[in-house]
Order: structure tokens, then sequence, then C-alpha cells
């Protein structure tokens, strides 16, 4: 099972992610909210794959969102895939 991921990842997005506030500049705003996007994503696809690796599944993640960031022409969408990859690969060094 992958409670110790599940607590880990929630550990993260509590002690490491601010909160988005309307007082933070545009893009601190948007990279706050992406990040806190892309660590429900995470949690989600851990607890519905219970038999598969958390570091499979967290890695599968950063490299689908950089491999969309790469794709895109939109900038908001390339900002919010790249945050996300870069959210994937911070969590992932913590189960080193």
């Amino acid at each position: 099972m992958n409670d110790i991921a599940i607590d880990t990842i929630m550990r993260f997005r509590n002690e490491r992610l601010i909160s988005p506030n309307e007082d933070m500049p545009r893009e601190s705003y948007f990279k706050a909210s992406y990040s806190i996007w892309a660590v429900y994503e995470l949690l989600e696809r851990v607890m519905d794959h219970p038999l598969t690796s958390a570091d499979d599944i967290i890695n599968e993640f950063a490299l689908k969102m950089e491999l969309f960031s790469r794709e895109t022409d939109d900038e908001e969408a390339k900002l919010k895939f790249r945050v996300a990859s870069d959210v994937a690969e911070e969590i992932m060094l913590l189960f080193v």
C-alpha cells in the first residue's frame, strides 16, 4: 500500500507549499495554485492505484507534465505543467 507515500505527500503540502493569496504577484499566485493542484493530482493518482509503486506514479506524472509543457504553445499551460513537474520531482526526492 502507499500509506507512507500519501503521508509524505501531505506533509510536503503542509510544510513546503504556501496557499495563494490576492496580495501575491501574479506569477507567484499561479505557481502557488499550480503547486497545490499538482499535489492533489498526485494524491489522487497514488490513492487510485494502491498496488502500484508511488515512485512509479510520481515519476510518470513528472514525465507527463514535462512533456505537456514542451508540447503546448499556451504560456499559462506551459507554466502549469512545468510547476507540476517540478513539484513531482521535489516529492520524489523525499523518497530517496
